[in-house]
């Protein structure tokens, strides 16, 4: 098994653009007294090639002369791959300076160069510490303020829950407000139910939503505005006729990619497949160290269950070319994983890798009435390994099946990124042309 590891320093896979640098030049302080990084240049990221390639894209001719002025509001920095490439598609399309973030540096993380012209509050927060970065959320407000006020963005687009609260309370005139739905608040009972409730409240300052999952669009239909479905599509470049893994090797190899958590998932993955010499699992990426660590804890001793390292997103096709199945089972008990479409479900259909998906799930109900994966219990050792060994019984059989059903089944869809971004852009030129 090729180990696809990083290439400079910490640039892997859900963080970060470009080269490391500590400080930009041009960092200076507004009169609330935190720093801010701003001016300077920008460079795409190498990673994400995504968008209209060549034609520059009628959209991008028609509008880029266009008075816009954009700012994507994220209460972490790095911020996420998917807004990421929002991000750098609307950059594509409105050019770099109409396009920036506003972000929360709560880890001390030093600011590639590519995020320099970004406005970002360098303020320690601890990370996973609800209570620490409640204590802070007024400092990361004032800040937003001081942004909004001097950048004048005509279109907002608030990134998760907690960015629609605040960016809610400061809107102003005539601003255009989009919620970023990348996941929706969970919690507890009572916590539930007021986060949706000052959802529901602050969703009334905004003009769209866009949804990471056509699942979460049902629990909107009170929403009058604009609804767009922005699934984590491929990225432009990507080639989806992959070699495959050789079907008649004996070992079956089990594959993940992405951030290292929910142990107690992994951990039923592990127990499933001990001391089953004809079955491998391969783990690439990293994350959280405290999360990292615990699913490595349950892997310990076991000779069949490797971990490959952290990687950059392109070399994702060289990670399909190596496993015969992906995994992408998280804890179906929470509400958006019930209701959510990971990356690793579109990436299963472009190389044509099958994948196991959590029952219970949306998702997994998808997948198990289209014959285009396995659907397991995530808690249940005993469920995983009769899955596993049910495939063992016929693996050329089964996995040939399961290529064949996500052949037909996409036959006739673009599953790029540029494709799924198109309507939020044709959204936002619309509204800045006034129409």
């Amino acid at each position: 098994m090729q180990a696809l590891l990083q290439t400079d320093g910490p640039e892997t896979y859900g963080t970060l653009r470009g080269k490391c640098h500590q400080h930009h030049p041009h960092d200076r302080l507004l009169r609330t007294g935190i720093a801010l990084n701003t001016g300077g240049g920008i460079r795409h990221s190498r990673h994400f090639s995504l968008y209209f390639a060549g034609e520059r894209s009628a959209i991008h001719n028609q509008f880029f002369n266009m008075e816009h002025r954009i700012l994507l509001v994220d209460t972490a920095y790095p911020i996420n791959t998917r807004n990421i490439r929002i991000v750098d598609s609307l950059r594509e399309v409105f050019g770099n300076d109409n396009v920036k973030v506003a972000t929360w540096n709560r880890n001390r993380t030093p600011v590639k160069a590519d995020d320099a012209q970004d406005y970002i509050l360098d303020l320690p927060s601890v990370m996973g510490n609800r209570v620490d970065k409640l204590k802070k959320l007024g400092h990361f407000r004032r800040f937003l303020k001081e942004t909004l006020r001097e950048y004048a963005p005509t279109v907002v687009i608030a990134s998760h829950w907690d960015s629609l609260l605040l960016c809610a309370g400061l809107r102003r005139g005539a601003q255009t407000l989009i919620y970023e739905n990348l996941d929706m608040p969970t919690g507890r009972p009572l916590l539930y139910k007021t986060l949706r409730l000052l959802e529901r409240r602050a969703l009334r300052q905004c003009a769209a939503i866009t949804f990471a999952s056509r699942f979460y669009k049902p629990y909107y239909e009170f929403f009058k505005g604009r609804q767009i479905i922005l699934e984590n599509k491929i990225p432009k470049g990507f080639e989806p006729a992959i070699e495959h893994k050789a079907i008649d090797d004996p070992k079956l190899t089990i594959g993940f990619a992405g951030g290292l958590r929910y142990a107690e998932i992994f951990r039923q993955l592990f127990e499933a497949v001990k001391g089953m010499d004809n079955v491998e699992v391969v783990l690439f990426g990293g994350g959280c160290e405290a999360n990292a660590n615990a699913v490595k804890d349950y892997a310990r001793g076991l000779q069949n269950v490797r971990f490959m390292g952290p990687y950059v997103y392109s070399y994702i096709p060289e990670i399909y070319k190596q496993i015969d199945l992906v995994w992408a089972v998280y804890p179906a008990k929470d509400i958006n994983v019930r209701n959510a479409i990971s990356n690793k479900f579109h990436e299963s259909l472009f190389f044509q890798v099958p994948g196991f998906f959590a029952e219970g799930t949306h998702l997994g109900e998808l997948v198990r009435q289209h014959g285009i994966g396995y659907t397991v219990d995530g808690y249940s050792t005993e469920d995983i390994r009769n899955c596993i060994l049910g495939i063992l019984r016929d693996k050329r059989g089964e996995i040939e099946e399961k290529r064949r059903n996500i052949a037909a089944e996409t036959a006739d869809e673009d599953p790029t990124w540029s494709s799924a971004v198109r309507p939020l852009i044709e959204y936002i030129a619309q509204i800045s042309s006034g129409k």
